[in-house]
């Protein structure tokens, strides 16, 4: 009999897929040989020989390099028992699939609901965060922009689509405004995999720019002498 171990949930993680428990869990006559063979995306074959142990639960253990060679997605699992004497089992072999997700989410691209323009301090502008697979509702990230203001950006129910609202401080200032990291906080795919840190291609705001700064104090100068006339008062280009 094969089955999965009870400590993984389908679709499996990378990390539930190479526990030292095993992925999944076999039983067989004592002393005799069950080959384990696992076949994903890819169809290639891996295949692992385990000791039957009667009905104890015996663990089929992968690593890293079985996932590589498994691929993405659905993985067929059977298992055939060989006994003591060299005897195959004349009947169908056990079997079940699983699908794996070792892929980890990540944000494909940012951008803004309010419109481009140049912003001042305490002004609040509206920016959305789309990912590359679903998150459930309530999921939250957080965004280092290039101001230094963080900016939380929550699931407001179960999608791609992420929404955080930041507000200008006093000495924030960017053109564009744009996102330099990303902290994964408590976003996780179907599979439980969470949220990759990788910040996207094109992380700018484009079109929206902070400034905080004050103009510089307007300068006026007399180009004629003090007094003035009355000509010199009229005249083009006299101040």
């Amino acid at each position: 009999v094969v089955a999965l171990n009870v400590s993984v949930t389908d679709p499996i993680t990378a990390s539930e897929a190479t526990q030292a428990t095993g992925i999944a869990t076999v039983t067989g006559e004592n002393s005799s040989t069950i080959a384990v063979t696992l076949v994903g995306s890819n169809n290639l074959p891996v295949v692992k020989q385990i000791a039957g142990n009667g009905s104890t639960l015996m663990p089929v253990v992968l690593n890293g390099s079985d996932l590589i060679i498994l691929g993405e997605g659905i993985v067929n699992v059977t298992a055939i028992q060989t006994d003591e004497a060299g005897n195959q089992q004349t009947v169908g072999g056990a079997s079940l699939s699983f699908v794996l997700d070792t892929v980890n989410p990540e944000v494909s691209h940012f951008n803004a609901t309010t419109p481009s323009g140049n912003y001042k301090a305490g002004e609040t502008i509206n920016l959305v965060a789309t990912l590359s697979e679903v998150t459930a509702s309530g999921t939250e990230f957080t965004a280092v922009l290039n101001t230094g203001a963080t900016v939380v950006f929550t699931a407001s129910s179960t999608g791609t689509v992420l929404e955080g609202s930041y507000t200008i401080g006093g000495t924030h200032n960017a053109n564009p405004l744009a996102v330099t990291s990303i902290l994964p906080g408590t976003v996780l795919d179907e599979a439980g995999n969470s949220l990759a840190t990788t910040v996207p291609t094109s992380p700018t705001f484009n079109g929206i720019a902070v400034d905080t700064t004050s103009p510089q104090p307007a300068a006026i100068v007399l180009l004629s002498s003090d007094p003035i006339s009355g000509s010199e008062a009229t005249a083009p280009g006299d101040f």
